[in-house]
């Protein structure tokens, strides 16, 4: 059987894993770790790069969250930040 906070964790990755305008409340703990992550990112000479992986397991460990809800946290966050490269990519290829 799956924990309550286990379900929620699905529910968000199925989420996220589809385009929608708006987040929903089971998705929002996701939503708000992406963007406070988003300021570990490397910026330099490499360009925009990932967000470290160490960076989201030391948040993940921060909130004192289960080995499956830092699998998921991390998985939701690595998609986000890919999504997120691409755009960002395909705005400097434009100019």
């Amino acid at each position: 059987m799956l924990s309550g906070i286990e379900k929620r964790v699905q529910r968000a990755q199925r989420w996220f894993s589809q385009p929608h305008p708006t987040v929903p409340r089971e998705a929002e703990f996701y939503w708000q770790s992406f963007k406070l992550l988003q300021s570990e990112r490397p910026l330099g000479m490499g360009g925009y790069g990932p967000i470290p992986v160490t960076r989201i397991l030391q948040y993940a460990r921060h909130f004192g969250l289960t080995p499956n809800e830092t699998t998921a946290l991390t998985s939701i966050v690595l998609r986000l930040d890919g999504h997120d490269r691409e755009k960002v990519a395909k705005r400097a290829t434009k100019q």
